[in-house]
């Protein structure tokens, strides 16, 4: 009985101990689930934290862009409203000053609407990553109830595990439960199925769902990026390890997406930088023409120029990173030669000029400014050469450092790793510097590299297609060729895992091949829908195939839909065999390039700079997709644009200084014929547009030059700005009379046609008060038109006859010839003189016997005769013709005279009274 007693209590403290036992290893097997769903749930939380940050990096550098460009945008607008130069520029100066303008304003709207694609882009991704892919692995309601246990689950463990001995030689307690029972990793089976999904952790893509294929659905979740990508909850290994030593998926996909959106940032701010240049350039151009032709002040303008210049040269350093120091040199020596050569032929115009006179646009050092467009439209090709996009998967323009910081993992040709895993030593004076190769060389491998790695990516794409085809649609040969093709790839893409490994080895940098394989290596069918979206090859049908028996068409297999296609549509994009060959001897060329490259950086570290330039040309380019070029094609296209703006600039420069090009602005116009070059000469007109100038004498003396109109004579007064004409008295000087001179002692000499043509009165005196007339009387045929000048008798010896005294030179328009007539004037006047012309004007070829108007001038003795269309001179000196000018066929001009500076010329332009000024096409 006593035996009885003790064998039950005996039982009944084991079961209850086992029971214990049952209970607490349930309570620490719940626990640890629960703390495992909190790590998986904290980990993807960090995950979305990334892409969070990731994205408002992006976003929150556009906004700052937008700010910038928006303020650039108004400022531009503003020199457009208010930026006006006051004053008579020269022709060219406006057109250079507002081209720049408007190049600075199409390439600042270019940025900010670049930038506000890529701030939407970005974001837009981000939330797309966020809400598809990127998603909290929260377990449901039937995967928590099967973490619960019931003690009834107890009793169904069996007497032998109810009743176990602790100290027993059955060894570790292993509780069954229900969901093992019924045959699958049940809620009890955590620990199993955590190292079976722990050993595929963040591994190749897929290879967790493969290692457990007999999971219930109660099973807690390893939930992955999107379809496939990191688990939930990965390798011990992995988690350990630093973040930076191994980017998770999620930064992958990031990567991926941004590809849509960083070719927009990174030109985003290459136009800033073109935008910034050019307005410099614009505001340049207004102080210069503030200084120099305004207030014609040249020191302040030197010194503004050299300002703004040495701005532009500090901004090339800071914006361009990938070209040497003499080559950012050259380059913005070029963009600032067209203001070097505007203010050097400012300089030349200035010379003897006051503030207060208009700057002279015929000046000769004026006909070097068609060089300022063309150094523009050159500047702008070179800065294109240097913004084009690289030849790798990233497509940015690598040689401006702003691209530099674009992304914080990196791109393809570099690898942030290396900075922080590349072993450091002790240099001089204490300070670490980086024990690294040459940077020129390591940029050299790195984007040898990056193509390689490219090409790898492209033939392993064509191979996958291809293996993916079913073997019995294929034929012996292409089965062949196809195994050929994967054993040759295999050995490239292993020597290139051998060359890698040696490269980052000696920067310290972890490598693991392995790795790179499981997720690059995998088939068509391990693929996900995205990645088969983003394949190159996508849509694409593989053939042609094995032949039918009864049809003549090749046959083709359909990887998106699985199903064999015989009748080929027009457009279909097909993938060859022929494809995948050249793809594969791509791979041979690239990693043959990587190769050779190493081996030349193993061999020695003093590999001269010219022979490293000649190894960089053996990249070679590789089509990326459209959206990766588009930001640069649209910059390329407007830039072009502004280039043949630029050159139609200069081509019109250049033409209108050779007189081939006639400018119609109303101010400042230049009239260009034949050597003659008119420039119109703004003046106040009493009658405005009714006014009619008929006749003009450009005088020695005070009264300066004379305009004539049929009604009253006018004396022309010159000022800075205009030139007015103020009244002469009728009485003084009646219309239609002939000023000959008025240097002697204040009187003028005066002449008038009386009698048809027949008589002509010369008045000798003031012009107001008493005077002496003397009456000339002409032998032949009537004048109607008389011009002449009082001179030395010893100037025109040839036509006088005399060398003494002082002569009145005559000459007239008798409708066919130009007759010249020289006198000595008389002590006193008499009643009248029969005067017969012995000597005519020599005319010249093409006269048409059609006159306007004459001019004789004193000094020298010149005779100018005004026809229509065309100028003649004729020398009264030697009595010879001189030459012929053409005029603008646009211009009727009424009269014309010599004056101190050049020729005057009045008349008509479109029905409007101008007034025009030429240099002298001859020599005094």
């Amino acid at each position: 009985m006593v035996l009885l007693e003790a064998f039950g209590l005996a039982s009944k403290e084991l079961f209850d101990y086992n029971r214990e036992n049952y209970k607490f290893d349930q309570e620490q097997r719940l626990e640890r689930d629960m703390q495992r769903v909190e790590m998986q749930i904290n980990r993807f939380d960090l995950f979305r934290e990334d892409i969070e940050d990731l994205v408002k990096l992006t976003v929150d550098k556009m906004d700052m862009y937008h700010i910038v460009g928006a303020l650039f945008l108004s400022f531009t607008a503003l020199v457009y409203c208010e930026g006006i130069i006051e004053g008579t520029q020269p022709p060219f100066f406006m057109g250079q000053y507002f081209l720049t303008v408007a190049a600075s304003f199409v390439y600042l709207l270019l940025a900010v609407w670049l930038s506000m694609y890529a701030s939407i882009a970005s974001h837009s991704f981000g939330v797309r990553l966020r809400t598809r892919y990127v998603r909290l692995p929260i377990p449901n309601l039937n995967q928590i109830q099967s973490l619960t246990t019931k003690l009834s689950d107890f009793e169904k463990q069996g007497l032998s595990k109810m009743m176990r001995l602790p100290f027993g030689p059955t060894g570790a307690q292993a509780w069954q439960l229900e969901a093992q029972r019924r045959g699958g990793a049940g809620a009890g089976g955590q620990s199993q199925l955590a190292a079976a999904s722990g050993s595929n952790g963040s591994g190749a893509n897929g290879a967790s769902q493969k290692a457990l294929p007999d999971a219930p659905r109660e099973a807690l979740p390893e939930t992955c990026l999107g379809e496939q990508g990191d688990l939930g909850f990965g390798r011990e290994d992995i988690l350990m390890k630093a973040a930076a030593s191994v980017p998770g998926k999620h930064v992958e996909l990031f990567r991926k997406l941004q590809a849509k959106w960083q070719c927009y940032d990174a030109y985003a701010r290459i136009s800033m930088a073109l935008g910034v240049n050019q307005m410099i350039q614009s505001v340049n151009y207004f102080v210069v023409g503030a200084t120099m032709i305004q207030t014609c002040s040249p020191s302040c303008g030197y010194a503004a120029t050299v300002i703004f210049q040495a701005c532009t040269f500090g901004l090339m350093f800071l914006d361009i990173a990938g070209l040497k120091t003499w080559e950012i040199m050259c380059l913005q020596i070029i963009g600032s030669m067209p203001m070097v050569v505007l203010v050097v032929m400012l300089t030349f115009a200035n010379q003897g000029r006051a503030s207060n006179e208009h700057m002279d646009p015929l000046c000769k050092a004026f006909y070097a400014s068609p060089a300022c467009a063309f150094l523009e439209a050159l500047w702008l090709e070179l800065f294109m050469q240097t913004a084009r996009p690289t030849k790798d998967e990233a497509s940015l323009p690598r040689k401006f450092r702003t691209v530099l910081f674009l992304d914080v993992f990196g791109d393809a040709a570099y690898d942030p790793t290396e900075a922080e895993h590349a072993c450091v030593t002790a240099g001089v004076d204490g300070r670490l510097d980086e024990q690294a190769d040459d940077m020129k060389k390591r940029e050299i491998q790195q984007t040898q590299a990056a193509a390689a790695i490219f090409a790898l990516e492209g033939a392993q794409s064509a191979l996958r297609c291809w293996e993916a085809v079913p073997q019995e649609i294929l034929t012996g040969v292409q089965i062949s060729q196809l195994q050929n093709l994967r054993t040759e790839y295999s050995e490239w893409r292993h020597r290139y895992h051998g060359c890698l490994s040696k490269m980052k080895s000696r920067r310290g940098v972890p490598y693991d091949p392995v790795q790179q394989d499981a997720r690059a290596l995998r088939g068509w069918e391990d693929l996900t829908t995205l990645e088969k979206q983003q394949d190159e090859f996508y849509g694409a049908l593989v053939g042609p195939l094995q032949r039918r028996a009864d049809a003549s068409s090749s046959q083709y297999y359909d990887l998106v839909r699985n199903v064999p296609v015989w009748t080929l549509e027009p457009g279909a994009k097909v993938l060859d065999m022929q494809k995948a060959v050249d793809r594969v001897q791509n791979v041979e060329h690239e990693v043959t390039a990587l190769l050779r490259l190493e081996r030349a950086d193993l061999e020695a570290l003093g590999v001269p700079e010219e022979d490293i330039g000649a190894k960089a040309l053996l990249f070679k380019s590789r089509k990326r997709a459209g959206h990766h070029r588009l930001p640069w094609k649209s910059i390329r296209r407007m830039t072009a644009v502004l280039q043949v703006c630029w050159v139609f600039l200069g081509v019109q420069s250049l033409l209108s200084s050779q007189g081939l090009w006639a400018n119609s602005v109303s101010l400042g116009r230049r009239l260009s014929q034949d050597g003659l070059a008119w420039r119109e000469v703004p003046a106040e007109w009493p009658h405005r547009s009714f006014f009619q100038p008929s006749t003009l004498s450009c005088q020695r003396g005070s009264h300066g030059v004379i305009l004539g109109s049929p009604y009253l004579q006018y004396q022309l007064k010159f000022s800075a700005d205009m030139v007015s004409l103020s009244p002469l008295p009728f009485a003084a000087l009646p219309s239609g009379t002939t000023v000959l001179d008025c240097s002697l002692l204040g009187d003028c000499a005066t002449a008038r046609l009386q009698q048809g043509g027949a008589v002509i009165l010369i008045s000798l005196g003031p012009m107001e008060g008493q005077k002496q007339t003397w009456q000339l009387r002409l032998q032949g045929r009537p004048w109607s038109k008389v011009a002449g000048m009082v001179a030395s008798c010893a100037s025109v010896e040839l036509l006088a006859g005399v060398r003494t005294g002082t002569c009145l030179v005559l000459a007239g328009w008798d409708g066919e010839h130009v007759p010249l007539v020289a006198l000595a004037l008389p002590s006193n006047a008499t009643e009248s003189v029969v005067v017969a012309p012995r000597v005519d004007a020599p005319l010249g070829p093409g006269f048409n016997f059609s006159l306007t108007d004459l001019h004789v001038s004193a000094a020298p003795p010149r005779l100018w005769a005004l026809q229509p269309g065309r100028v003649e001179a004729w020398d009264l000196v030697g009595l010879r013709n001189l030459g012929t000018w053409k005029l603008d066929k646009d211009l009727e001009a009424t009269s014309l005279c010599e004056a101190d500076r050049g020729l005057l010329l009045a008349g008509f332009l479109w029905d409007e009274p101008r007034l025009f000024r030429s240099e002298l096409p001859l020599r005094a």
